[in-house]
């Protein structure tokens, strides 16, 4: 009957420290989901961030595209102005040379 105790005791010791390493496993175990879980959250928070600024850098290079295209555009029809101005003049300064011309020819017929 003794012996039967002792083996009783000792079953139930083995048993018990085999709970306990259970116990402290489960317990590494859990900490350690909630730690990936933890991580994983900070990974996707930084990921949402990265997207963000991502979006908002493409949104003001478009922005800046726009108006590079726009500017672009204006000094165009300002250097097509200047140019037909530009004719204009030289058609202006011709048609004057040319007065000047028939008046002087003019003049030195009529001496």
């Amino acid at each position: 009957l003794d012996s039967m105790r002792a083996e009783r005791d000792d079953a139930l010791k083995k048993a018990t420290a085999a709970e306990s390493a259970l116990q402290s496993r489960t317990a590494t175990y859990d900490a350690a989901v909630r730690k990936a879980e933890t991580d994983d959250r900070e990974r996707q928070t930084q990921l949402d961030s990265m997207r963000t600024e991502r979006d908002d850098a493409v949104k003001k290079a478009t922005a800046a595209e726009s108006a590079l295209q726009s500017r672009t555009a204006m000094y165009d029809a300002s250097a097509k102005k200047a140019e037909t101005d530009g004719r204009e003049r030289q058609t202006q300064l011709d048609s004057m040379r040319a007065e000047r011309d028939d008046a002087l020819k003019k003049a030195t017929a009529a001496e």
